[in-house]
C-alpha cells in the first residue's frame, strides 16, 4: 500500500483561497473553518448536502494516507489534495470512494461543488479536447 509523498497541513493562504473560491459559488451558501484550518465545512443551498472538506498539502496522496486521514477524521465527506499542483493515486481515490468519501483535486471540487450525492462522489472534470 503506497502512501504517498510529502503529505503535510496546507498553508493558510491557501485555505483562506479555498475558502473564498468557494464562498463565489451559486450552490454555496457559506464556508466555516473547523479544527484549525485542515477542516471545512461548506453549507450549500436548497436540497445539496453540506460538504466536510478535509485539506492536505500532498505531492502525491496514496491509499496509505487516504485511510489515515479517513480512519482519523470520521465526520468527513471529502478529502481535497489543495494545491492545483498535487494529485492522488488511482488506487486513493478508489479507497476513498469505496468508503463513501469524495477525494479531489482542486480543480476537480471547483466543479464537483455543482453536484450532489453520487453525482458529486462520481464527478470527473470533462475531458480536454
Amino acid at each position: 500500500m503506497e502512501y504517498g509523498e510529502r503529505i503535510k497541513k496546507p498553508l493558510p493562504q491557501w485555505v483562506h483561497q479555498l475558502a473564498r473560491s468557494l464562498e463565489t459559488k451559486p450552490t454555496v451558501s457559506r464556508v466555516e473553518y473547523c479544527d484549525e484550518e485542515q477542516i471545512l465545512k461548506v453549507y450549500k443551498k436548497k436540497f445539496h448536502k453540506d460538504l466536510v472538506i478535509y485539506l492536505v498539502d500532498a505531492y502525491v496522496l496514496g491509499e496509505g494516507a487516504t485511510l489515515e486521514i479517513i480512519r482519523d477524521n470520521p465526520n468527513i465527506n471529502t478529502i481535497l489534495v489543495i494545491s492545483k499542483w498535487n494529485q492522488y493515486t488511482s488506487k486513493a481515490k478508489q479507497l476513498a470512494k469505496e468508503k463513501g468519501i469524495a477525494l479531489f483535486t482542486y480543480n476537480e471540487l471547483m466543479g464537483a461543488v455543482y453536484y450532489n450525492g453520487k453525482s458529486y462522489l462520481d464527478y470527473m472534470p470533462p475531458e480536454k479536447d
